[in-house]
């Protein structure tokens, strides 16, 4: 099966993605880019430090200018592409598979990268058809900048909150504590010592039986609301006050309603796999649902082309206009602030 998805590349590591081939991927990405500048980051798996390495000097071999962010939160590179001003962004990471598997995602300009970019990166590794250039690498910590943006738009917008965070000790661990307290939470942590191995448990949040330790705490805690990340922290995962999972459609109407309450008639974007009842609340709201097949290019695009206030996605991504993407941190701060707003429990 090959490394080369439709939106994405992923392998198990070092059998089918290695650091030649993560060289050669670079070089063909840098190709496409044509001597622009990108950001790169990489989560905390023990094999993304060697991966992002090769990545960096294959995109550097093809002309491409290179930012490193270090490791990182996928948001924060998103984030950075944005605010810095660059052309690409690459990402080593494999997201929420298990810890013996890494990847690469990236972006080739405004929009995520589609089955054709993929197709176009996985011919030029085939044939070895890469551009040659004598471009630079620079480094820069970008964490102070991100925290900062995220604390000017939410400062005091969650104040009292009692929520636990549980990063699954990947990489929200040492940035969603500290975003959720600038905005006003008392923060408990559960899993947040970074450690890619992920030791505690599946990097897929996906259901209350991977969260099951987060449920059990946050009831004891008595907290307002609980969140948990997948390894990269480009989706999350949330409980209630009672400890119970909120079903990702569930959380989708929530975001969706306080949007539409701010701009009723937008669009909302949602997936394939979620259930009927997201259109018909976003009808309710005074909303225009708009399905899209699932997979987070796919979505990420359509919320772009239809201009839509909120997308989401039943895998847990949540995508806001005003950041032109998704981006779980963002989504627990904006889960606070509707919840202090609305002054109801999230159950």
């Amino acid at each position: 099966m090959s490394i080369f998805k439709a939106c994405d590349i992923r392998g198990v590591y070092p059998d089918e993605l290695d650091e030649e081939r993560a060289f050669a991927i670079g070089r063909a990405v840098g190709t496409e880019l044509k001597g622009a500048t990108c950001v790169l980051g990489g989560d905390l798996r023990p094999s993304t430090p060697s991966l992002k390495v090769a990545v960096r000097q294959g995109l550097v071999r093809s002309g491409a200018e290179v930012i490193d962010l270090g490791l990182v939160p996928t948001p924060v590179v998103y984030w950075a592409r944005r605010n810095v001003g660059t052309q690409g962004a690459l990402i080593v990471t494999a997201s929420h598979n298990p810890p013996e598997y890494n990847g690469i995602k990236f972006m080739l300009g405004d929009r995520p990268a589609m089955p054709q970019d993929v197709a176009r990166v996985e011919e030029r590794v085939r044939r070895g058809a890469f551009s040659s250039g004598s471009a630079g690498a620079s480094e820069r910590d970008v964490r102070g900048d991100y925290l900062g943006w995220l604390a000017e738009r939410f400062s005091g917008a969650a104040e009292g909150l009692h929520v636990l965070v549980d990063a699954g000790n990947g990489s929200a661990s040492d940035w969603a504590p500290a975003a959720l307290r600038s905005a006003g939470c008392r923060v408990e942590e559960l899993f947040c010592e970074p450690d890619g191995t992920f030791p505690n448990r599946s990097p897929n949040p996906s259901g209350a039986e991977a969260l099951k330790d987060a449920c059990r705490l946050a009831a004891q805690k008595r907290v307002d609301f609980a969140v948990a990340f997948d390894g990269d922290a480009d989706r999350a995962a949330f409980l209630d006050e009672n400890g119970a999972f909120v079903e990702s459609d569930v959380a989708i109407i929530v975001f969706a309603r306080e949007a539409l309450s701010r701009e009723p008639g937008a669009a909302v974007i949602y997936d394939l796999k979620c259930t009927s009842r997201v259109a018909k609340e976003v009808e309710r709201a005074g909303g225009r649902p708009v399905r899209e097949r699932s997979g987070y290019a796919f979505i990420k695009s359509r919320l772009l082309d239809e201009n839509a206030a909120f997308a989401g996605e039943a895998s847990g991504h949540f995508f806001f206009r005003e950041l032109g993407g998704d981006d779980a941190i963002y989504a627990a701060l904006r889960m606070g602030a509707l919840l202090k707003a609305d002054g109801r429990a999230l159950s």
